[in-house]
């Protein structure tokens, strides 16, 4: 006679819970027909770049650099922009960066663009300045800033700004190698920024970024820093995005109160931060 066996399975086990899917957030890049599609998970794990301390972006950081991607058209998989993180006074802090191609890609779509020029803005040993194409400074010259002028087919004047070295350079990095390369690529950002508003307003380079390596609130570069004082158009307002991540967060937050999520989900990362906060 067979015995059977008894099932071992507990009488008052649970079922399985199934994980929610992760909030994504998808558009189409500058450019391309190529749809991009971002989530909190794939900006931490390949786009992100930690703290020196090793700090990560928190949900919010992340949102609103996808947000910013999504308004911009940013394409972080072919290297359009990082997020970029420090360690500041008051706790770690993350920037969107955005990479020079962006810029030149942006302008070269556009039907009026007419080209470019930039260079460097050099004093000679009489004290007297002078605007020179490219990134060569000759050895009786000293290197003063940057210049760039962006020209367009329906327009008499160009778009012209001059930079002064001393509120950019950090000394070190690039900077300490190269500063006239790092100041006309400055330059010609800033140009193409005023050219385009649009398309380009409220994205800065790295190497604009000066204050990031010095530890301090990476504040975008103030008009005393062009020359002759003029002052350039401001970046366009990110209250749109701003308001649209609180909304994301909000929307997030009622739905790990309303259902149960696995603890690696992204609902309870954000439970986690706000009890962090509330602390």
């Amino acid at each position: 006679m067979v015995e059977k066996t008894k099932s071992t399975k507990p009488k008052n086990s649970l079922p399985a819970k199934k994980e929610k899917p992760e909030q994504e957030i998808e558009y189409t890049a500058f450019g391309s027909d190529e749809k991009v599609k971002l989530t909190i998970r794939i900006i931490r794990d390949y786009i992100a770049v930690p703290t020196k301390a090793g700090h990560m972006p928190s949900l919010r950081d992340c949102l609103h650099f996808a947000l910013m991607c999504r308004a911009r058209a940013l394409n972080p998989f072919e290297g359009d922009a990082y997020l970029v993180g420090y360690d500041g006074k008051d706790g770690p802090q993350f920037s969107l960066i955005t990479a020079h191609q962006a810029f030149l890609k942006r302008a070269e779509l556009n039907p009026d663009y007419d080209g470019m020029e930039s260079g460097v803005i050099v004093m000679d040993n009489t004290g007297k300045l002078h605007e020179v194409p490219g990134d060569v400074v000759l050895k009786d010259c000293t290197l003063f800033g940057g210049w760039a002028k962006v020209y367009f087919k329906n327009k008499t004047h160009p778009v012209y700004k001059r930079l002064d070295i001393n509120k950019y350079t950090t000394g070190r990095a690039m900077w300490s190698k190269n500063e006239a390369l790092m100041i006309a690529k400055c330059a010609r950002a800033a140009a193409l920024r005023e050219a385009f508003p649009t398309k380009l307003g409220g994205l800065y380079l790295r190497e604009e970024m000066n204050m990031i390596d010095r530890g301090e609130p990476a504040g975008l570069p103030q008009p005393s820093a062009e020359l002759p004082f003029e002052l350039g158009a401001e970046p366009e307002s990110e209250t749109k995005e701003i308001t649209e991540t609180e909304k994301l967060v909000g929307k997030l937050k009622n739905d790990n109160k309303e259902s149960e999520i696995a603890p690696e989900s992204l609902s309870l990362e954000l439970e986690a931060e706000s009890q962090t906060e509330e602390k």
